[in-house]
């Protein structure tokens, strides 16, 4: 057996191309290019002995035994010792178990991947131990663990790997065909390329002046001045240069967010303001729905008429005469002026801790500020009810889309896309208010109801209170256990462990619940149609499927990525359910309790008719989606 050792090639040492050619008669793409292949050959270098260093790191230290003195002889034994004819017999009549065994092996060690030049070949040899005290566990389908959906979409038109490779069996021409090309081709996906871009952009503007829309003209590297953004704000890259250098960090591209504005703006474009997220680079969500600018519904004569308890000595409320002993200054202003084109309704009280200064002096700035957007004016037609005919019957007939930004009411004319989708309105969308589509909550405190029946008008129609909407229930308030339609979002789960089951794994309870109690969220990449069909051969091939049906556009895929919710087995008799919420603009599965389970449950779901089928053809098994409730 040989084992090659090869390891990153400087630049052309595979018989490839560089990145891209440097243009002739062109001063400073050849002095980028330059500078990109001087970076790319410092890395191989790097990579050659990092690899040598991790391989040396898996050899296990032998240290030497001690030599002992032997014990000493007992004279009670001295007269009953064995002979040498007896101890030879007694040893053969107890051989070992397992004879020793070794395995031979030749490693070859080159520098490049090219037949020359042989650093060195050596002949080894491996003992080959077989333990019996250790049985085999089970094989089963790892994923990578998650708590959230991650929308995957579609999948890449490139093919990451050939799957089941090594199973002749597999047909893996059907992958081909769903895939326009390979992965390893493509140089954009080398992550070891991307650590070399963004070296080399980091000296090209600290050490020779450079600025990067200079250089991303000059299109020297495989990735786009945006996708170069997106990498260097969504990933972290290895301390390879010596750590005892002094480096200069990569200064953000695409510019500075020095200002107020420029925050805001920042945050606006990288971070997820979505009720489920509250996160920067959001995995869950396609785009990022970034917050417009707004005008103030109530006037702020009367937003502090409002106000009848003051938030501290330095309140506006107080009637001595407060100066303003600092000066602002225009950072400062722009700093309230930000807050205010997004929330104008906000106190000058509660703004006082968002901008560091006393309440007073927010008070009298606020007077001063103008809002940059004009109120819309709203249509007497528009406090109209609309029928139930207007909405689909349940969440899960429509994909939730984007708030709804347009003139006018919310109706074919405006094309708007919530009439379209036959959903409600939300309230992030820029219609009025008083939108006859809006989704105004439920009251079930005020009337003694009690949410999470079917007298809750949001479980009614499928919806986790809101807690911006459902104030009466207290959905907002985590330290509450009044509303009992927030389980989803809250992450009110119950403690499951995965074991062995009669059907390979499955999982149990760790502690009882009632009927109807959340149990865990199935959660995995949410994908569409084109994605399932094209997963659909090596799911066959695996005997497993882990699609569960979201909506007419959407599936939640398990199989690469979920959590501990795949190993629920199937039962013709279950004891769970499960159910399609929608929870804050977005459909989540939740998994219910059927019954009171007690601990120590194995917890089952039926899969559906659809799900077991036999292609008739093939005499094979095909998996199909498993549905969830209405």
């Amino acid at each position: 057996m040989s084992i090659y050792l090869s390891m990153t090639p400087v630049p052309d040492s595979q018989g490839q191309q560089p990145l891209t050619p440097a243009l002739e008669n062109d001063a400073p793409r050849d002095f980028i290019s330059e500078t990109r292949d001087s970076v790319w050959a410092e890395h191989a270098a790097y990579h050659l002995e990092h690899c040598s260093d991790s391989l040396l790191s898996l050899q296990r230290p032998h240290p030497r035994r001690r030599r002992r003195p032997p014990p000493p002889r007992s004279p009670l034994l001295a007269d009953h010792s064995l002979s040498d004819s007896q101890s030879a017999s007694t040893s053969s009549a107890n051989p070992p178990s397992h004879p020793p065994q070794f395995e031979s092996f030749t490693i070859h060690e080159y520098q490049t991947r090219n037949e020359a030049p042989l650093i060195r070949v050596r002949e080894t040899k491996a003992l080959v131990l077989t333990a019996d005290a250790f049985p085999l566990y089970p094989s089963y389908n790892a994923c990578a663990p998650i708590s959230r959906n991650i929308t995957v979409g579609d999948d890449p038109d490139w093919l990451p790997f050939i799957p089941f490779a090594d199973d002749p069996t597999y047909d893996y021409d059907v992958d081909i065909e769903h895939h326009s090309y390979f992965a390893w081709p493509n140089l954009a996906q080398d992550p070891d390329i991307q650590i070399v871009i963004l070296e080399t952009i980091r000296r090209l503007i600290s050490q020779f002046g450079l600025s990067f829309p200079q250089i991303a003209d000059m299109q020297v590297f495989p990735l786009s001045g945006d996708e170069i953004i997106k990498v260097s704000r969504s990933r972290d890259f290895p301390a390879w240069i010596s750590p005892f250098t002094k480096v200069k960090p990569l200064p953000m591209l695409g510019g500075t967010a020095d200002s107020p504005k420029q925050i805001m703006n920042y945050f606006k474009e990288y971070f997820c303001n979505d009720l489920n997220c509250l996160t920067s680079f959001c995995p869950t969500h396609f785009q990022l729905v970034s917050p417009t600018m707004v005008a103030p519904e109530i006037p702020y004569a009367k937003l502090v008429d409002s106000i009848e308890n003051p938030c501290g000595v330095d309140c506006f409320l107080f009637p001595k005469k407060q100066v303003i002993s600092t000066p602002w200054t225009a950072s400062d202003t722009e700093n309230l002026f930000s807050f205010l084109d997004y929330a104008p309704d906000t106190s000058s009280c509660d703004l006082a801790i968002f901008c560091r200064r006393a309440c007073y002096e927010i008070h009298y700035y606020r007077e001063r500020y103008c809002s940059p957007v004009r109120k819309p004016k709203t249509n007497s037609n528009i406090v109209q009810r609309l029928s139930s005919k207007a909405f689909a019957e349940h969440p899960r007939e429509f994909t939730p889309g984007f708030p709804c930004k347009h003139d006018g009411p919310c109706d074919a004319e405006s094309n708007c896309e919530c009439f379209q989708n036959k959903a409600h309105c939300h309230i992030r969308c820029s219609c009025n208010s008083k939108c006859p589509r809006r989704w105004k909550g439920c009251h079930c405190a005020k009337s003694s109801k009690v949410c999470g029946t079917n007298k809750c008008s949001c479980f009614k129609a499928h919806f986790e209170c809101d807690p911006e909407l459902c104030l009466s229930c207290e959905a907002r308030d985590h330290n509450s256990n009044l509303c009992k339609n927030v389980s989803i979002q809250r992450g009110n789960f119950k403690r499951t462990r995965t074991q062995p089951s009669t059907y390979g794994l499955g999982l149990f309870l760790c502690e009882s619940c009632q009927k109807d109690d959340l149990i865990i969220e199935y959660v995995g990449e949410r994908i569409y149609g084109s994605t399932e069909l094209s997963r659909s051969a090596s799911a066959t091939h695996r005997g497993r499927q882990y699609i569960f049906e979201l909506n007419p556009s959407l599936a939640v895929d398990a199989t690469f990525a979920g959590n501990e919710a795949r190993f629920i087995n199937h039962s013709p008799t279950p004891n769970c359910v499960a159910l399609v919420f929608l929870v804050n603009g977005e459909h989540r599965i939740g998994i219910y309790a059927a019954s009171h389970l007690e601990a120590n449950s194995e917890l089952f779901l039926n899969y559906g008719p659809t799900f077991f089928y036999v292609d008739k053809d093939e005499n094979i098994w095909q998996g199909g989606r498993v549905p969830t409730l209405d």
